[in-house]
Order: structure tokens, then sequence, then C-alpha cells
């Protein structure tokens, strides 16, 4: 019996439902996670996922298991897959199929368990890493854990260094940074949102 369920055709196999982009006309066999292109999904798995999604007016939220970083985790008890999947890209596959190789799943409500498929999209590393330099997640200059520095010090840098009084070394020292991490900041190469 084939039925459709947000947009991805499930396809009972025995006691497994199968599931598969309506576009596509094979069931792939399942693959390691981060080449993950199929999910085959029992019905109690299912149920299991469905139970522990608390859906709001805005983001579905995951109240099972988080992972250490807040993102929800669900165990698949396949020798074939992983022993844990995070929930947002269940949800992805559930709604919109296969996930492409190389790409990530990404949030716009920026809520790690959050499922809801009108929140996610797919895109790359660069990607990820963008949005959350727009949107002030990404720790950097004196916002990171391991910074010696201040921005003041990275303008002090500079001028020094513009100076032609100063050698890299000189500043280092000076400063407590080691050549390269001084060579970097006074070239803007690293610290380059300081102007």
């Amino acid at each position: 019996m084939n039925k459709t369920l947000w947009g991805t055709q499930l396809y009972r196999t025995g006691r497994k439902v199968c599931l598969r982009n309506s576009a596509e006309s094979r069931v792939a066999s399942p693959l390691p996670f981060w080449r993950l292109k199929m999910l085959v999904l029992s019905q109690s798995f299912l149920t299991r996922f469905w139970s522990r999604v608390n859906k709001t007016k805005s983001c579905w939220l995951w109240s099972g298991a988080p992972g250490s970083d807040g993102y929800g985790e669900i165990f698949i008890n396949r020798k074939s897959l992983p022993k844990h999947i995070r929930t947002h890209r269940v949800s992805w596959i559930l709604h919109f199929g296969e996930i492409p190789d190389g790409l990530h799943i990404l949030h716009r409500c920026d809520n790690p368990p959050c499922v809801n498929p009108k929140h996610l999209w797919l895109g790359t590393n660069k990607d990820n890493m963008s949005d959350m330099t727009i949107k002030g997640r990404r720790a950097c200059g004196e916002k990171h854990g391991k910074s010696k520095i201040t921005e003041k010090d990275v303008r002090r840098i500079r001028a020094l260094y513009a100076s032609g009084k100063y050698l890299y070394r000189q500043l280092g020292k000076k400063f407590g940074l080691s050549l390269p991490a001084t060579s970097l900041a006074a070239r803007g190469i690293t610290w380059a949102h300081v102007k």
C-alpha cells in the first residue's frame, strides 16, 4: 500500500515502512550517517519520533534526549546505520527526502531542538559559518574564549607596526602573543572585523 506522508512516499515491505522521495524510482540501501540519503524506518520509529515532538506556533520542539550541543538525537537500532541521528536531519528526510552529499541541514530559527521543516534549509559548511557570523553567534575577537588580546590591543599593534618602530617579534613580546599571531593580527588577516 502506498501512502504519501509529508511529500514522501511510504512503501510497506513486510513490517517495515520504507521512505523515499516520490521523484526517485528506487529505494537505496542504508548508508553511513554522513552520506545518509535514504532512511528505512519502522512504524515504531515513526511513532517514537513524533511522540517526542511538541508543536508550538512557530517551532516544533524535540522533547527527547538532546546531544551535548543541544540538538535533538534519536537512537536507530540498525547495524548499518549510526546508533544516534540528529532529529532535524530525520525531519528533513521525512519531509523532503534525501540530503545531498556535502550539505548540512541548517536552522532559520537558530533553535537547536527545532524539527519544524519550515525552519530547516540546506546549506554548505560555509553557509553555516556565514549564518553564524551574520547572526552574531560566532565567537570571534574578544568574545572567543581563548583570546589573549582585546580590539583596543589590535588597534595598538597595527598602529605601532605601521609606525615602523617595532618588529612583529617585539610586538608579540609586548602583548604576550606568538610571532605568527602578531603578524596575522597586524596585517588584518585575523581580527579582520577590527578597523
